[in-house]
C-alpha cells in the first residue's frame, strides 16, 4: 500500500520527491542489512503483502538463510567439500540438513498423513534418530508455528534446490515431495513445477532412477493441478516406465492412476480406460484398496464416455465396495467420502429404471 500511494502522487506534487527519498532510504538500509538475496525475497513478498513498508522490509526467520545461500550460489567454488573433513560435515551440508529437518518436521505436523520421502543421504551423514525414529526432528508448539516456519523458509526453495543439487543431491531430489503438501495448502502449486524439474535433472546426474521417477511423478501431479494436462502426460509416462523398471508397485500404481486421470481430462477415453484397467492389478500388488477404489471410479467415467455402460456400472460397483470399508487406513478421509458419494451417484444413474 505505501508503494502504491507513492506511485499515485502526481509528478508536480512537492511531497513526491520527499516520499521517494524516504522509501529509497528504507530500501537501501534493508538491502545493506540483508545482504545478497534481498531483491529476490522482496519480489516474492510484494504481490501478497498488505502491511506497512517497515513491516515489509523487516527481517524474517528465513532471511539469514537466503543471504547465505545466495552467497554460496554466487560462489560455486565454496560449495566443494573440504577433503580434510568427513563427508557431509561441511558448514554448507549442515546448513541444508538443518533446513530439511525443520521443513520436514513442520510438514509432518501440518499433514501427518502426507506421503513424505524418507531421510536422504548415506547413513553415516544422517542425524541419529530420536525416540520416534525421526532424524533430528524439531518440535513445534502448534500448527501456526509450523506454518510460520514454512512461510519463511518456503521463500528459499529455489535457492535450496540450486545449492543442494551440488552439495546434498538427495535433498534436491526429495524437495518436491517434501513441500508439496504445504504448497498445495498455500495455493502455490506453480512453484512445484521448477522444483520437480530441478529434482529430475539432479537425479539423472547422480543416476538415481527412483529419485528421477519420483520427480517425474511430482511434476505430473503439479501439471495436472495447474490444468496443464498435455504437459502432464509425458511426465507421468516417464515416471510410470521408471517405476516399472525399478520394480516399485506403489509408485507404479499411483502414477498409473495419475496418468489415467490426465488422459480422462483430455477426453482421450480409450487410452484412459486402458491405463486404468492396467492400474487395478498394480493397486492390488501394492496393497492399496483405497487407491484401487479411486481407479475404479475413474475407470467407470472412461467406460461410460465410451458407451460401455454395463462395464462402467461394474467399475462403479467395485469402487463402492472398495471405498465403503475401512480401506488401508491411509489418505484423506474426506477425499474417500467424496469419491464414494460420486461412485454411488454414478451407479444409481446407470442402473436406474428408465421408466
Amino acid at each position: 500500500m505505501p508503494l502504491l500511494y507513492g506511485r499515485g502522487l502526481l509528478p508536480g506534487d512537492r511531497s513526491r520527491d520527499a516520499w521517494n527519498s524516504a522509501c529509497a532510504e528504507l530500501f537501501t538500509d534493508a538491502a545493506r542489512r540483508f545482504g545478497p538475496g534481498f531483491w529476490h525475497c522482496l519480489a516474492h513478498r510484494l504481490p501478497i503483502f498488505e502491511g506497512t513498508l517497515p513491516e515489509l522490509l523487516a527481517p524474517r526467520p528465513g532471511d539469514a538463510l537466503a543471504s547465505r545461500l545466495h552467497r554460496l550460489a554466487e560462489n560455486p567454488n565454496r560449495l566443494a567439500e573440504n577433503p580434510s573433513e568427513p563427508a557431509g560435515t561441511s558448514p554448507v551440508h549442515v546448513l541444508l540438513e538443518r533446513y530439511e529437518e525443520r521443513v520436514r518436521a513442520a510438514t509432518a505436523l501440518l499433514h501427518p498423513d502426507a506421503d513424505l520421502p524418507g531421510a536422504y543421504g548415506p547413513p553415516d551423514v544422517r542425524r541419529s534418530p530420536d525416540a520416534h525414529g525421526s532424524p533430528g526432528i524439531h518440535a513445534f508448539p502448534d500448527r501456526e508455528a509450523a506454518l510460520r516456519l514454512l512461510d519463511a523458509e518456503g521463500e528459499n526453495l529455489p535457492l535450496v534446490a540450486r545449492v543442494a543439487s551440488t552439495v546434498r543431491p538427495g535433498l534436491a531430489i526429495a524437495l518436491p515431495r517434501l513441500v508439496a503438501p504445504y504448497l498445495r495448502e498455500r495455493g502455490r502449486i506453480a512453484e512445484l513445477v521448477p522444483l520437480a524439474e530441478s529434482a529430475r535433472r539432479t537425479a539423472a546426474c547422480v543416476a538415481d532412477r527412483r529419485g528421477e521417477a519420483d520427480a517425474d511423478a511430482a511434476l505430473g501431479r503439479a501439471l495436472f493441478l495447474l490444468g496443464r494436462y498435455e504437459e502432464g502426460v509425458p511426465a507421468c509416462e516417464r515416471a510410470l516406465a521408471l517405476f516399472h523398471d525399478i520394480g516399485d508397485p506403489h509408485g507404479a500404481a499411483r502414477t498409473s492412476r495419475d496418468l489415467g486421470r490426465v488422459l480422462l481430462f483430455l477426453h482421450r477415453f480409450p487410452e484412459a480406460a486402458t491405463v486404468l484397467e492396467r492400474s487395478r492389478p498394480l493397486c492390488r500388488e501394492a496393497g492399496l484398496p483405497l487407491l484401487e477404489g479411486n481407479v475404479c471410479l475413474l475407470l467407470g467415467h472412461a467406460l461410460r464416455h465410451l458407451g460401455r455402460t454395463a462395464e462402467a456400472a461394474t467399475a462403479y460397483r467395485d469402487a463402492v465396495t472398495l471405498l465403503d470399508g475401512n480401506g488401508d487406513g491411509s489418505g484423506d478421509g474426506s477425499g474417500r467420502e467424496r469419491a464414494l458419494d460420486a461412485a454411488k451417484r454414478e451407479l444409481d444413474r446407470l442402473t436406474a429404471d428408465p421408466r
